[in-house]
């Protein structure tokens, strides 16, 4: 049981982590934190309604719920987080090669 639970929660977490670091590489109007989030809400409640109307309409034996919506916010703001991360390291690496060549 515990197995299911955790490939569940790592499952959504990780499902939406792509988002949240391509989301301010591609588009230039969302880079900060609220937006990124945003978009992720939207996406996760977007996903979390089509498994409800196909599983209404007597299709696929999907759950709707709150949970996945968390866990997948929970993985753009994760992925939200590595995006700042590389992005403030690289600054530093780039800050610090330029100096090295103005040496």
């Amino acid at each position: 049981m515990i197995s299911l639970i955790v490939r569940n929660v790592g499952g959504n977490i990780l499902l939406l982590m792509p988002l949240g670091f391509l989301v301010p590489l591609i588009w230039n109007k969302a880079k900060d934190f609220k937006k990124v989030t945003l978009i992720g809400s939207a996406v996760s409640i977007a996903i979390e309604l089509l498994q409800l109307i196909e599983s209404l309409g007597g299709g696929w034996d999907r759950v709707t719920d709150i949970d996945d919506v968390i866990c997948n916010v929970a993985g753009t703001i994760i992925g939200y987080l590595i995006y700042v991360l590389i992005t403030k390291s690289g600054v530093k690496y780039i800050m610090r090669f330029n100096n090295n060549l103005s040496k």
